[in-house]
């Protein structure tokens, strides 16, 4: 089973794109507080939301505000212009929530 629920805040200005077959797609991270032993670290995780996820994101969060993310992880790889593997993983974004935070006052 690959299935993953964060909460984290989300950290960039967010922006939908169009792919070449016309789908939407929005990538964003977010900030999780974990804690690892005794110390306090942030971790960032990046995520990838399509179409109607996307636009429901897009519409009601936005840079600083807290998300619930409930998708999958993946994991993916290829050679870059020097020929060098690259990798990345990233959660796959199939269902969003709102946390019990107020939305910030502008």
């Amino acid at each position: 089973m690959n299935k993953v629920m964060l909460m984290g805040r989300i950290t960039h200005d967010l922006e939908i794109k169009k792919t070449a077959d016309d789908k939407q797609v929005l990538n964003f991270s977010i900030a999780i507080n974990s804690k690892i032993g005794d110390k306090e670290v942030v971790e960032y995780i990046d995520c990838v939301a399509w179409n109607k996820t996307a636009e429901f994101i897009d519409k009601y969060f936005e840079k600083g505000r807290q998300i619930i993310v409930i998708g999958s992880i993946h994991k993916s790889s290829w050679e870059n212009k020097d020929g060098q593997k690259q990798y990345s993983t990233e959660v796959i974004v199939r269902e969003v929530f709102f946390t019990a935070e107020k939305p910030r006052k502008e």
